[in-house]
């Protein structure tokens, strides 16, 4: 880090003076340097140990935030003891006699050893190498901790001047400068803030980040998204709060504009000509406390304006374009991760779009190429309008800022065209000076160049009739402009003119403007009991807003909660679902129900959160699992996930045991399921499934009489032992309505039967291929060993026969699925017979179907009515 982040950074930073090193690679950039810097400054936090340093501990004693006479009065009372590391054992001896106890209570350092704990031990030698160059440059930004550390222990009462003596000459062999040294060459950084938002004071609030607030700990905000709050407010009036919405590539307008608000932009480090290292003049940094950018809603929704700053469309997409083009793609990968690879590699790397004009003629054009895909082509009109994630810039346009505003927000423009003029008109509707930045400053500058003019005219044609939409959100942004008048607005209006004529002059587009419902609520994130208003088809400031309706099992048990793995992540609007294409998901447990129900978007035990394409994961609206009931009666297709009963069975079985840690059970599940399980698992000699059948069905097994009951009713359903026992094929299929459309996924034909669903749904035919990962094994019983698997011949037979009526119903579920042909029933029907060849082909079973209308009452549940 030294070497490579330090060195040569010291320059500016420290006084070092070392020949600069022009390597242009990832770990020697601007940003790498500063991030090295602010480390060993403890003034930003990569690190709880590097940040909690010794000034933060002693500041955090002794230096309050309030300057009263009692504090300091207070604060001279306080004393230091202090135990050195390097003697440990006398300064514990003396810290014990300076609290009144016992000298040498721990013996002498030559005969007493403290036992290390937390002691990093992984780090290898080399780990800990510092060259004497490296050593240099520590010490030197180390400089005011050492200031800080030489203070604490010049005050330690419990030291005297000769072993303060001692640890200046051990310090000296560190850093011998440091140590001998007084003052140092950077003033001790401020950390005023850092202690109010980490240390805390009594009668200081710290101000949470909405943002962070909103997620609730699932995300942290970055550095450059946020503000000095000891130059700036951390939050102020609602009637004067500004939020400012940073639209990405409006031609370098949006950082200068962010740089002067005093936002830690990583270009504001790297310009010199927008480094201000005051204030910028006037009210509109002190009143703008929070940004809007990209993903990332970090403002308060009773904001008094709302700052956009703009730039005309086809300017701004070609702008995005290029910037979202990845230079090299396996550094990109390092740094952004596999998730925006992916992203960018769809249209860049996947499709044949290496230039903006390819985009437009191969993608877009109807002469162009006509080797160009349908999938490519899709993706070329997805990434215009915002509504395919292809790049980070092209996907947050004017839409999604507009719409991801509090509804009618009042706005305030920006235009990059007249950056001053509109920066002047905003200060002063604010309240500010006019006309305070005069036409000579330096604080705001911007990029007028523009990759448009590399465009033909028939690409500017299509691309500006492709860009309708966001030309009228654009237009609709200027229009509300508070502190833009009547000839500011014409004249960008006839700006447009010049880059998009029809557009610019029409007030409709022959697409619609897309539905971005679930962009909002993925990327903008919004309170978990509000849901948006279905979108109007017109543009508006913001989304209405209203309470989150109660779901399906709500209604039927009003004083229970659905829980959050039944589920979808609200980027799939139950809205915007066709009456007609409505899906309820059955997941009847233990045939790989978590795999489908996690690769069509539910939050169940997923080990990815890879959703699958196509329309089948955007129609599963709701889902059907054990005892809960959460569908509509009136869902146009039921999907259940079936398995060989007799293997389902097998791993219920196994699933639902918890010999392993019956009170690990009992904590987690509570005494209601501990007992169910008891009876079977504890109470009867069951600790196998074949010792179950033995012992449990078998004429001759030893099991007590209600034992044996036990084992029948187990397998049959009617008794509760374990909830993937208990809720089985006949509970789900009684359980929804008769005359129900059905479709199956066979867990032996997984990839086969979810291309059916998805083409009955009006998907693609054959969307997932053989090489697909996104049904990758979720909620697996992997503790199941083979031992535990086991069946005899005889055990098998026995379970097959007590089965039958399961059986069944499995059959019945596979002949009413309009996704099945009759050779696909026939087959699984086959393959049953290996397993239970006497009843695979049966169809009547020794014993009646059971009746489990008290089952279906008590557990799915019914509203009053039926």
């Amino acid at each position: 880090m030294a070497r490579r982040g330090l060195i040569n950074a010291n320059a500016t930073t420290a006084g070092t003076s070392t020949t600069a090193n022009n390597n242009n690679n990832t770990a020697s950039s601007l940003e790498c340097r500063r991030r090295a810097v602010a480390s060993l400054l403890g003034t930003e936090h990569f690190g709880c140990h590097f940040y909690y340093n010794y000034q933060f501990h002693y500041e955090g004693i002794f230096n309050h935030p309030t300057s009263s006479s009692n504090n300091t009065a207070a604060t001279s009372k306080k004393k230091i003891i202090t135990i050195r590391t390097e003697h440990i054992i006398r300064d514990w001896n003396s810290v014990e006699v300076e609290l009144g106890g016992q000298p040498n209570i721990m013996g002498t350092p030559d005969t007493a050893v403290l036992s290390k704990n937390n002691v990093n031990t992984h780090k290898a030698d080399s780990e800990k190498y510092l060259s004497d160059e490296s050593r240099m440059a520590i010490c030197n930004l180390l400089c005011n901790d050492i200031q800080v550390y030489k203070e604490i222990l010049l005050k330690s009462v419990n030291l005297d001047e000769e072993q303060v003596r001692v640890s200046m000459e051990e310090l000296r062999v560190s850093c011998p400068t440091e140590a001998d040294s007084s003052t140092c060459t950077d003033p001790k950084p401020n950390i005023q803030q850092k202690l109010l938002e980490d240390r805390g004071y009594v009668g200081k609030t710290r101000v949470i980040s909405p943002y962070e607030l909103h997620w609730q700990g699932r995300w942290s905000l970055p550095h450059y998204m946020t503000k000095n709050h000891m130059k700036y407010p951390a939050k102020t009036s609602s009637d004067k709060e500004v939020c400012f919405v940073h639209v990405g590539k409006v031609g370098g307008a949006g950082v200068a504009v962010g740089c002067a608000l005093g936002f830690n932009l990583q270009e504001c480090q790297q310009t010199s000509s927008i480094v201000n290292d005051g204030i910028t003049p006037g009210l509109l940094p002190q009143y703008t406390t929070r940004q809007f950018h990209c993903g990332i809603y970090d403002c308060f929704d009773d904001s008094a304006y709302y700052m956009f700053v703009v730039t005309d469309p086809l300017t701004r997409f070609a702008s995005a374009f290029h910037s979202d083009i990845p230079t090299d793609w396996e550094d990109f990968r390092s740094k952004h991760g596999e998730r925006q690879y992916n992203f960018h590699k769809e249209l860049f790397m996947d499709c044949p779009f290496h230039s903006l004009e390819e985009l437009i003629y191969l993608g877009v054009a109807d002469s162009g190429n006509r080797n160009t895909s349908n999938v490519c082509r899709q993706r070329a009109l997805g990434a215009i309008d915002g509504s395919g994630h292809y790049g980070t810039q092209m996907y947050y346009n004017y839409q999604y800022y507009v719409e991801g505003l509090p509804k009618d927000a009042k706005i305030i423009a920006i235009r990059s065209e007249h950056l001053m003029e509109d920066w002047n008109s905003a200060e002063s509707m604010i309240g500010g000076v006019e006309n305070i930045l005069s036409p000579d400053q330096t604080i705001l500058t911007n990029d007028v160049s523009s990759e448009v003019e590399m465009l033909s005219d028939d690409s500017k044609r299509l691309l500006c009739e492709k860009l309708c939409n966001e030309i009228q959100v654009y237009k609709k942004v200027l229009t509300v402009a508070m502190n833009l008048n009547t000839k500011q607005k014409q004249k960008s209006f006839e700006e447009l003119k010049a880059s998009c004529p029809k557009e610019a002059a029409t007030e409709s587009c022959e697409a619609d403007l897309p539905d971005i419902t679930s962009k909002l609520y993925l990327s903008r994130g919004y309170d978990e009991e509000l849901r948006l208003d279905s979108p109007s088809g017109g543009i508006s400031i913001g989304r209405s807003l209203h309470p989150e309706p109660p779901s399906p099992y709500e209604m039927i048990w009003p004083d229970l909660k659905l829980p959050s793995y039944m589920k979808k992540d609200r980027q799939y609007p139950i809205e915007s679902v066709p009456t007609d294409k409505k899906t309820c998901f059955v997941h009847v447990g233990k045939t790989a129900g978590s795999t489908v129900g996690c690769a069509i978007g539910f939050n169940l035990h997923c080990n990815n959160k890879v959703t699958a394409p196509g329309v089948f994961s955007q129609y599963a609206t709701h889902m059907f699992h054990s005892q809960m009931y959460n569908c509509e009666d009136d869902s146009a297709y039921f999907v259940f996930v079936v398995r060989n009963p007799l293997e389902r069975m097998i791993s219920a079985f196994n699933y639902d045991n918890p010999s392993k840690d019956w009170e690990k059970f009992r904590r987690e599940y509570g005494e209601k399921h501990y007992n169910f399980r008891k009876k079977l698992y504890m109470d009867c000699p069951f600790t196998t499934f074949d010792e179950l059948a033995q012992r449990g069905l078998s004429s001759h097994g030893d099991a007590t009489d209600v034992c044996r009951l036990r084992a029948a009713a187990a397998i049959d359903g009617t008794e509760h032992f374990g909830c993937h026992f208990y809720f089985n094929y006949q509970f789900h299929l009684e359980a929804i309505t008769q005359d129900a459309t059905i479709m199956t996924i066979r867990t032996e034909h997984l990839i086969e039967d979810w291309n059916t669903v998805e083409y009955k749904l009006g998907g693609e035919e054959m969307l997932l291929g053989p090489n697909q990962t996104v049904l990758a094994h979720n909620n697996a019983n992997n503790a199941s060993g083979d031992k535990l698997k086991y069946l005899s011949a005889e055990s098998k037979t026995l379970i097959c026969e007590k089965l039958c009526n399961e059986i069944q119903t499995y059959k019945k579920i596979l002949r009413k699925s309009i996704n099945l042909s009759e050779e696909q029933v026939m087959e699984s029907i086959k393959e049953l017979n290996e397993s239970c060849p006497l009843i695979a082909f049966a169809e009547t079973c020794s014993s009646p179907l059971p009746n489990i209308t008290e089952k279906l009452i008590d557990s799915r549940g019914y509203l009053k009515k039926n």
